[in-house]
């Protein structure tokens, strides 16, 4: 493992740590939604950083649908929240 893996990945794991706790403590549906999404996504990365260390193709079709599942649950939350019409 470099040592700009390794930055990568504490980076990406101290932020999906932020993201948990957002997720936690966030007052309002929406704030919920948009730290689940940055999980999401933050989770794509580390992902991502993983099939660039290992040269794995098939993380990459996990990332493709990984991504493709956040982006759909990332719809259905708005359009809750949308029709809630309350934050």
């Amino acid at each position: 493992m470099t040592v700009l893996t390794a930055i990568c990945i504490a980076v990406s794991l101290i932020s999906a740590a932020l993201c948990i706790a957002r997720a936690l403590l966030g007052p309002t549906v929406p704030d919920r939604a948009i730290a689940l999404d940055l999980l999401v996504v933050v989770l794509v990365n580390g992902l991502g950083i993983v099939a660039a260390k290992d040269g794995d193709g098939l993380l990459v079709d996990a990332i493709l649908v990984i991504g493709l599942l956040g982006f759909v649950a990332t719809l259905t939350v708005s359009r809750f929240v949308e029709s809630r019409g309350t934050s």
